[in-house]
């Protein structure tokens, strides 16, 4: 599996600012803020004890990691997601760096 170009998935937000969207969650609103500034990796986003990932990352991890892709409501519908618990991400992390994609974290708690 090679890494994916993903720019033009988030040509919807086209470098406008999603604060005060009502159609957006605001936990999902901060995740996109933070994918923008990192469109090339796959984003692990801190939600209390779990690192979720959506939308195209989240079809990534759930294949190379195989895990089980489902979806989370986010206020304008459903996206795909999938997660891994906080305690096991440096076991799951290296298997996705070793497919050549690039990781990045953030935490839903704390400006990043």
């Amino acid at each position: 599996m090679t890494p994916r170009n993903q720019d033009s998935y988030y040509s919807y937000s086209s470098g406008a600012s999603l604060s005060g969207n009502p159609k957006y969650t605001p936990m999902y609103e901060r995740y996109l803020s933070e994918k923008v500034k990192h469109k090339n990796v796959i984003l692990f986003y801190r939600i209390g004890d779990f690192y979720e990932v959506f939308n195209e990352d989240a079809k990534t991890v759930s294949k190379v990691l195989d895990l089980t892709l489902v979806s989370r409501d986010v206020g304008a519908g459903r996206v795909p997601m999938c997660g891994i618990p906080c305690y096991a991400a440096e076991r799951y992390i290296p298997q996705i760096t070793k497919k050549g994609y690039k990781v990045a974290y953030a935490d839903n708690n704390k400006k990043t």
